[in-house]
Formats: C-alpha cells, structure tokens, sequence
C-alpha cells in the first residue's frame, strides 16, 4: 500500500500534475478507475473537499485516543496534492482551534479554505500563502450552534452556513474578515445542505428530515428571499446541487435521486426520478457540462450515472464498499472517497475519470 498519509514529500518537492485542457464528454465511453488507496490511521474521516482545480483535497479526520480519564477526540485538518504521476501526497496538517470541524470547502478561487466549527458556532479559514500551503486566520465572528454546512457563492466574497434552523449568508474580505449579509429563518433543525446556482442569482437549501427543497432568488437589493418551496414528499432532501448550467437540480431523497429543471415560469419542476439505491443516498454530485451524476448510499454504492440521447440518465457504474464520505473535484476527473478498514483504522480510495 501507498504511505502517502505519513510521506515525507516536502511541497517544494511535488510537481503539480497537468489537469487535461479537453475534458471528456459523456457519450465517449469514460469510467473512474482505481488509481491509488492507503490508510490513515484515524478513527473517522468526517468530511473531503476539493480544490477548485482540482488537484488539492483538505480532509477532517477524527482521532480518538484512549487515556486513563477516558476517550478524547480531536479533529485532525489535512491538505493533500496530487504530484506529477497524479497521486495524492500528504502537502500539511492545517492548524486549529482543538474543536469539533462539522463542514469544510475551498472558495471558487482556491485562496481560501473554510470549515464550520462545533457548538460554539465558530468559522475557522485559512488563506493561502505560498507553495500550495495555508496559514490561519483568526476569525472573531460566532453563532451559536454547529456550523454543519458550508457553501460559497460563484463570486466566492460570500458564502453561506447554516446553524440548526437559521441560514447566515456572510461576505469575506480580502484579508480574511468577515461581515454578516442577512440571516435567512428557516426553521429547520436537522442537518442540512446547502447550494449556490452557478450565477450567484439562486440559492438551495434542503436537510435531512424536512421533505422539501427551499430555493431562494436574490432580489434588486441583493438580498435573498424565498422563491419557492419543492416537496420530496415524506422524504429527505440530504444533498443538494444545481448542474453546471444552472437550469438543473437534483438532491438525494432517501434512496431515490430526483432530478428538477427550470420551465418557462422560473420554477423547477421534477423531470426524472432515479432509483437503484437501497438505503438513504448521502451525497450526489453533478458532473460537468451537466451530462450526469455520482451518488453514494448507506447501502455502501457509489453509482456514477450518464446522459443518453434524449437527456435522461440511466446507471453506467457501480463501485461496491463505501457510503458516507466522498468528494468530486468540480472538473469531475478525479473522485475521493473513504471507508473503514478496520475498527480503529480508515482508508483513502481515489478514482480517475479515464477512457473503458
């Protein structure tokens, strides 16, 4: 197994690997394939994000340690990059505050790194500085409650979280501080998702138990407001994403992926229902160029969906062993996901898009 979770490797040493100029279309025949796999040694990985390019993920694991008082845990806050052979090497373990991390995300430009802290509500972010590394930021803004969801606006100024029944929507500064824009009321206390349309104009917000979809549409003051509100029935709505064009949107509801899309009136409609999941879908992730999708489930699938002629999608691939944690780099080449390998150790398994 690769020992890339304890190398060496200095981030001077890593030569960036060459993401392709062309990125390949659905209807050429492309699949992921396995490409690297090591372990930890963390008790939980609990969140993966990756860089806009693609070529850098940030991790949260957990790691527990067992003391005579009784068991402690920590959140550990790792960077990876992919070298020149495009293999992911351990770049910096990322400094924080010694609390629980319950969301993390890059901003659109990679400058900036964000996670969501425990019960103190705190937002923790680090900048980055020089050879594909972060310093942190102090941050002096709180809410109360958890942070238990990260999005950033297209422009990345703004971004949005969501503290257990109350959206806040903030604007970060050059230099790292932040400003309260506007707090959205949505009385919802279960974990939830949270999503920007493409152009910034649109903003989607669905959890775990609710049933239903909020999309809110930005006004001429530059403020959101609620525009219209999408039933899943008796069903969750855990994961929420517009497509790259902005006219999609798909969540995960239970065990079924439903598929949306704007008419004439500016509303989303259901379009497409997709079932093949046996347990509650966690995570979906829409593929460039709006051509399908990547799923992953309790039922421990990863399923990777793909337009036919006439636009619907239909299951391509199936990947068996993993279902809760897992991140698509946002030029859909390269997909992250982690599982348990033995009780007191978890794996990373990283895939790339490549031609059958």
């Amino acid at each position: 197994m690769a020992s890339a979770a304890y190398s060496t490797t200095t981030p001077h040493e890593i030569e960036p690997y060459q993401t392709p100029a062309v990125l390949p279309q659905a209807n050429y025949q492309y699949r992921f394939h396995q490409i690297q796999h090591f372990e930890t040694h963390y008790s939980a990985i609990a969140f993966i994000a990756f860089a806009p390019d693609g070529l850098q993920f940030v991790s949260v694991s957990v790691f527990r340690v067992i003391k005579s008082f009784g068991e402690t845990s920590s959140d550990v806050v790792e960077l990876w990059g992919a070298n020149s052979q495009g293999q992911f090497e351990r770049v910096q373990k990322l400094k924080t505050d010694g609390g629980r991390i319950r969301s993390i995300a890059f901003s659109p430009n990679g400058q900036w790194i964000l996670g969501g802290s425990d019960g103190a509500g705190r937002v923790l972010l680090w900048k980055a500085v020089h050879h594909g590394r972060f310093n942190p930021i102090p941050v002096i803004f709180s809410m109360y409650g958890w942070a238990n969801s990260i999005a950033f606006a297209p422009d990345g100024q703004r971004f949005a979280t969501c503290y257990f029944g109350i959206i806040v929507i903030f604007e970060l500064g050059r230099q790292g501080q932040l400003s309260l824009v506007q707090t959205l009321i949505w009385d919802i206390e279960e974990r939830s998702s949270l999503a920007f349309s493409p152009d910034g104009q649109l903003f989607a917000s669905g959890t775990e138990e609710c049933g239903f979809i909020c999309i809110w549409k930005i006004d001429d003051q530059g403020s959101f407001q609620q525009h219209q509100k999408i039933s899943c029935g008796d069903y969750s709505a855990l994961s929420v994403r517009f497509s790259s064009d902005g006219q999609g949107l798909t969540c995960g509801s239970s065990n079924i992926i439903r598929r949306f899309k704007l008419n004439l009136e500016g509303q989303f409609e259901q379009i497409q229902q997709l079932e093949g999941h046996t347990d509650t879908i966690t995570s979906v992730f829409c593929l460039p160029n709006s051509q399908g999708l990547v799923s992953v489930g309790l039922d421990e699938t990863i399923r990777v969906w793909e337009a036919d002629q006439h636009g619907r999608l239909e299951q391509v691939q199936k990947i068996e062993g993993f279902k809760w944690i897992l991140d698509l780099s946002p030029d859909g080449q390269w997909l992250v996901a982690s599982n348990m390998q033995t009780q007191d150790d978890y794996c990373y398994t990283i895939w790339k898009l490549q031609a059958i």
